[in-house]
């Protein structure tokens, strides 16, 4: 059976609250309920008045309207050969990466939006990413070379890549950079703007083919 979370009720045995039971300790009084007991709070202080969580069933044939490109990305960047290890979730999240994992790559998705004002008939979808370069910095001095190269070496597989046919190649491309210092010593950072585009049929809202 899962344990219960700190804040239920029921994480805490009973002797927990009434150790006051034990010899040469009064127990609370008939008809009072202390303030540190199961029973003191009611239900809806822990789960919020809500009934059962309600589990949302979700098809896993059902493919996201970008997940092939993302994997596709994310390919393009391991075949480099230049990073050590390429992950995809947000930036603050590379701690995931093993501790000597560098230069690492970090995918982030960022957003998307739709327009069909070019072509009625097919709806133009723009999806914007980050790609996150990390370096480590081992005398404390900048080392923007490294992170020019490797943002070049970026650049070369990511810019017009029609990542696996999933998208229109001339609109995929990093945009903008921006170094940074990184609060989590000796790492420095170069993240990376991009995007990629890709024709969406309206009828069957899936993309078309290329």
């Amino acid at each position: 059976m899962d344990a219960a979370p700190f804040y239920a009720p029921t994480y805490f045995p009973p002797s927990y609250f009434y150790a006051a039971t034990a010899p040469g300790l009064t127990p609370a009084p008939t008809g009072t309920t202390p303030y540190n007991s199961p029973t003191y709070f009611a239900p809806s202080y822990f789960y919020g008045g809500s009934a059962a969580p309600v589990t949302v069933p979700v098809n896993p044939g059902l493919p996201g309207a970008d997940q092939a490109s993302y994997e596709a990305l994310l390919s393009l960047l391991r075949a480099t050969g230049v990073f050590l290890e390429v992950i995809s979730g947000s930036a603050t999240q590379r701690g995931q990466a093993g501790a000597d994992c560098y230069p690492l790559a970090v995918v982030t998705p960022q957003g998307w939006e739709e327009s069909d004002d070019f072509d009625p008939a097919l709806i133009v979808r723009r999806v914007t990413f980050a790609i996150t370069v990390v370096v480590k910095v081992e005398d404390g001095s900048p080392r923007f070379d490294l992170l020019d190269q490797l943002t070049s070496a970026v650049k070369a597989v990511v810019d017009r890549s029609g990542l696996d046919g999933t998208c229109l190649s001339p609109l995929t491309r990093i945009r903008a950079g921006r170094y940074e210092y990184s609060a989590n010593y000796p790492e420095q950072s170069v993240e990376l703007q991009g995007e990629f585009s890709s024709l969406i049929d309206p009828t069957s809202n899936v993309p078309a083919s290329f």
